[in-house]
């Protein structure tokens, strides 16, 4: 597969996208000069909320600005902020968010960001599930047994283990 495109899910739909999107020019970078490169190092001294950076896919964002917009709350911006968050981010982003927001906060490449053995084998067994390009539909007879099992279990409830609370 080309190294330079990437599965990503955009609306329930498992897609081939590029990895980067193209390099705009926003408050922090002129597309015409090449991407300024940083170590992690750098990065990790942009870890507040008030200057936070964080790496995705080898390359640094400064969301700052972002983070109280961030419909997810502070809480996970700030636990990531100065670190490689490409693994979280992409579980719980879709597609369109790195392409149409994420140029915007782009300030350049990281040059040292480390794989551990535990994270490539993670992300090999990503890329193996999404290169199936396997999806789940909502069939009319699934959501017939959906609906049963909310329904039932709205009439019985679960039951307790018996701890007080």
């Amino acid at each position: 597969m080309d190294a330079s495109l990437v599965y990503r899910e955009d609306k329930g739909v498992t897609k081939l996208v590029p990895l980067y999107p193209p390099v705009k020019r926003n408050k922090f970078l002129d597309a015409n000069e090449p991407l300024p490169k940083y170590t992690m190092a750098e990065v990790a001294k942009h870890s507040t909320q008030n200057d936070c950076w964080i790496v995705l896919d080898k390359r640094a964002y400064n969301i700052t600005s972002f983070i109280a917009r961030h419909p997810g709350g502070v809480g996970p911006i700030t636990n990531m902020a100065g670190k490689d968050a490409t693994d979280v981010f992409a579980n719980y982003h879709a597609a369109r968010v790195y392409r149409v927001m994420l140029p915007a906060y782009l300030v350049g490449e990281v040059t040292d960001v480390p794989e551990y053995p535990h994270v490539a084998d993670f992300r090999a067994a990503h890329f193996n599930k999404a290169s199936l390009k396997l999806t789940i539909r909502t069939t009319p007879s699934s959501a017939v047994g959906l609906r049963r099992f909310f329904s039932l279990r709205s009439r019985f409830p679960l039951v307790s283990s018996g701890a007080v609370d």
